[in-house]
């Protein structure tokens, strides 16, 4: 009970830094200041200190994510190795029986934050050795959900690599529809911010049709496929498609109805 205690305790004082996070912070770190009594400094401390491997990777991940946002590269590689070595603790196993895929989820997204520091050879080598790992993983278990989201990220890791054919080809074997329609809209999104704009297109209309095959069994997966349609009409405004924006918009809406 004490332990417990004190993992709630930990985890509870690195949000609230977490949420602390300012505008500030980000000035002075791109200016070069850096002080270790700033919100991201104590936010790494507590995560070094939670004990389980989950919650560990889960901190480590977010605070890297964040020195990322903020300029300091070298330091979020850093925090990114540290994060790599915590995979290789074993996670709790009632937690692996609810999510096997979760160190190939994990993986998937330092590799794509290697790829953000501009480490694309070490990102490629991690994804390469993570759809291994779904491919031993998909023999033990049947946990489809889990299974497409480890596969989302990893198209993600892609795409941040700039293989996004690659991604493309790991999005269309993803059997849930959701996780399928978030690697299309992020391959999509990539796509525009290079200015290939009849990509763009061509990957929006898949992940339209792909999204509106959501089966929608709980409010949840109403929501998750109503949210991806609207990313997708976000999208289309940005390149100037406002028809096409406002006519996905309006199949949100009555997904939503249903």
């Amino acid at each position: 009970m004490k332990k417990s205690l004190s993992h709630i305790i930990i985890v509870c004082l690195g949000t609230v830094i977490l949420i602390s996070y300012s505008n500030l912070e980000i000035c002075q770190a791109k200016a070069g200041v850096y002080a270790e009594g700033s919100p991201l400094a104590c936010a790494l401390f507590f995560a070094k200190r939670l004990p389980e491997p989950v919650d560990k990777v889960e901190w480590l991940l977010q605070v890297a994510t964040r020195y990322v946002k903020v300029g300091q590269k070298k330091r979020a590689l850093k925090i990114l190795f540290m994060t790599l070595q915590q995979t290789e603790k074993k996670a709790p196993s009632a937690y692996l029986r609810y999510d096997p895929f979760w160190k190939a989820s994990k993986l998937a997204a330092i590799a794509g934050g290697c790829a953000k520091v501009g480490q694309k050879e070490k990102a490629l080598k991690i994804l390469s050795e993570t759809l291994l790992l779904i491919k031993e993983l998909e023999y033990a278990c049947d946990k489809p959900y889990f299974k497409s989201r480890a596969l989302a990220e990893i198209a993600g890791g892609y795409v941040k690599t700039g293989e996004y054919e690659r991604a493309f080809q790991i999005a269309k074997t993803i059997e849930k529809p959701d996780s399928e329609a978030k690697a299309l809209i992020e391959i999509a999104t990539r796509y525009n911010e290079t200015g290939q704009k009849e990509k763009t297109l061509e990957i929006l209309s898949e992940a339209f049709w792909v999204a509106r095959t959501v089966q929608a069994t709980s409010s949840m997966e109403t929501q998750s496929g109503v949210t991806k349609l609207v990313e997708i009409a976000t999208t289309y405004n940005r390149i100037g498609k406002e028809e096409k924006a406002l006519e996905v918009l309006s199949t949100a809406l009555q997904i939503a109805k249903m």
